[in-house]
C-alpha cells in the first residue's frame, strides 16, 4: 500500500487530491458518489513532499529516485497513458543526493537537496542551481521549508556549507536592491528552533487577517 506521507489539495483541479507516499503517487477525485482513485505510481520511492504549481504541474520529492514531475497535471482526465518524468542523473543535479524536498515558488518549483537548491532551467530541459534565494555572501544556498506571506516575503531555513546544522534555522527573506535580505526570526522562536533548522512550516491566518507562521524543529 501506498502509506501517505504528505498530500497536495489541487487547486488546478476541483476536487482532486495527490497523495504522495512510501511507495509513490496515488491520485483521487472527489465526486457525487464519493473518492474515487484515478491513478497510482507504485514504483516512485519514498516521497516525502510534494508541491503543485500555477499552471497544475505536479513535483514529487523522493531521498531514493530524485525528483518527479507531471507537466500540467491540473489539466490531466485520462491518466491512463501519465508517465511522471524523472529527474535524477545527468540532468544537471548532483551526482549523489541524501535528501530531498520540493516547495512551489513564482517562476517554478524550487528542488531542494542537501547540495544545494535546484530549478529548471528556462528549456525546461536541465537542472540549474536557483539563486532565486541567494544571500550575500555565501556562495550556495539550499532552501527548505518556505513559506510565502502575503506581501511576497518568504520565511525559511536556509543552508549553507552543510545541511546538518546552519546559520540561518529561522527567518524572513525579503527582497531588495542587490538581492535578497536576510531577517532572523526572535531568539525565542529560535531557541525552539535549535541549530538544524526547521523541519516543516505552515502559514495560517487569524479570524482578524493576521498571518501566523508555524514551524517545528527536529528536536
Amino acid at each position: 500500500a501506498n502509506i501517505p506521507l504528505c498530500l497536495v489539495v489541487s487547486r488546478a483541479a476541483r476536487g482532486r487530491v495527490y497523495l504522495a507516499g512510501a511507495r509513490g503517487l496515488t491520485v483521487i477525485q472527489r465526486t457525487a458518489a464519493g473518492w474515487e482513485k484515478r491513478a497510482e505510481y507504485p514504483d516512485l520511492g519514498d516521497v516525502h513532499t510534494a508541491a503543485e504549481e500555477e499552471d497544475g504541474t505536479l513535483w514529487l520529492a523522493s531521498y531514493s529516485r530524485g525528483f518527479w514531475q507531471v507537466p500540467q497535471a491540473g489539466r490531466i482526465s485520462d491518466w491512463s497513458k501519465v508517465i511522471p518524468r524523472q529527474w535524477l542523473k545527468d540532468c544537471g543535479l548532483p551526482a549523489a543526493i541524501a535528501w530531498t524536498a520540493v516547495f512551489a515558488a513564482p517562476g517554478g518549483a524550487s528542488l531542494f537537496t542537501d547540495q544545494g537548491s535546484y530549478r529548471l532551467d528556462p528549456s525546461g530541459a536541465r537542472c540549474v542551481p536557483d539563486d532565486r534565494f541567494a544571500l550575500g555572501g555565501e556562495p550556495r544556498t539550499a532552501v527548505y521549508p518556505l513559506v510565502r506571506t502575503a506581501n511576497g516575503d518568504a520565511w525559511a531555513t536556509v543552508y549553507t556549507k552543510s545541511t546538518l546544522e546552519t546559520d540561518h534555522p529561522l527567518g524572513r527573506i525579503a527582497s531588495a536592491p542587490g538581492g535578497a535580505r536576510w531577517r532572523p526570526a526572535p531568539a525565542a522562536a529560535l531557541a525552539e528552533i535549535g541549530f538544524a533548522g526547521a523541519a516543516v512550516m505552515a502559514i495560517d491566518r487569524t479570524p482578524t487577517g493576521e498571518e501566523v507562521i508555524w514551524a517545528r524543529g527536529y528536536h
